[in-house]
């Protein structure tokens, strides 16, 4: 499986297409930010535009994803794991671990395409989970 966010859709599609070649029973799930969500380089097809690039035939899955849950996948990232990965990476990895609960077995690959260092003029590292939960609902984050 692999699991990525969906952005321009350039990473899904050309990953995508590459491992269905490779092997058509690997699974492709986008990870996509919730309507009315803003999650900085990935974007929802409830908007209303679809990247001309997509090829939604594609994809097995979608999942949608809070900014909440992306802001502190992104902080757990960091303080567990060293890993100074921005927002959308932590949506990507938070579509993950969504998907590793359901597997019974399975590998799962999962890109991030972001760094932490792009938030560093944000409150996102230093606010806690409460007080990041209440400014996250429909805050563009950039």
């Amino acid at each position: 499986m692999f699991v990525a966010g969906l952005g321009t859709g350039g990473t899904l599609m050309g990953v995508g297409r590459r491992l269905k070649e490779h092997n058509p029973d690997a699974k492709l799930v986008a990870v996509a930010p919730e309507p009315e969500d803003f999650i900085s380089g990935l974007r929802s097809l409830e908007e209303g535009f679809i990247p001309p690039i997509l090829d939604i035939n594609l994809l097995d899955s979608r999942m949608l994803v809070s900014s909440f849950d992306a802001f502190s996948t992104a902080k757990r990232l960091l303080q567990e794991e060293g890993i100074f990965a921005g927002v959308s990476s932590g949506s990507v990895v938070y579509g993950a671990i969504r998907q590793a609960e359901r597997m019974d077995h399975g590998d799962i690959v999962c890109l991030l395409a972001d760094g932490g260092w792009k938030y560093l003029s944000t409150s996102l590292w230093t606010k806690d989970y409460e007080q990041l939960a209440k400014d996250a609902k429909g805050k563009v984050w950039w």
